[in-house]
């Protein structure tokens, strides 16, 4: 197992990241080097891959009904000030 990190655009609130099957998303983040937002994951590096969906709402948005506060990854706040709370996607 290791630890992966997934560059990731906030055009949707849909978020798509192909990673190997089963990754678990532990934290969310700017990166300091190159600060893009990304999503570190707990990977099997010998699985296939598949795609691991997340959402993201802005603060004051309506969260689905499938939201769960306990798939709740984390959040963020980036230069311009706008924040972010991303959660694993229930399919």
């Amino acid at each position: 197992m290791q630890i992966w990190k997934f560059p990731i655009d906030l055009l949707d609130e849909h978020i798509s990241i192909t990673a190997p099957k089963g990754a678990n998303p532990i934290h969310v983040g700017i990166d300091p080097k190159t600060g893009a937002i990304c999503v570190w994951a707990i990977v099997e590096t010998g699985r296939a891959l598949a795609k691991l969906k997340l959402r993201v709402y802005g603060t004051g948005h309506t969260l689905s009904s499938l939201t769960d506060e306990r798939d709740h990854i984390g959040t963020i706040i980036t230069p311009e000030g706008f924040v972010w709370h991303f959660f694993k996607d229930v399919e």
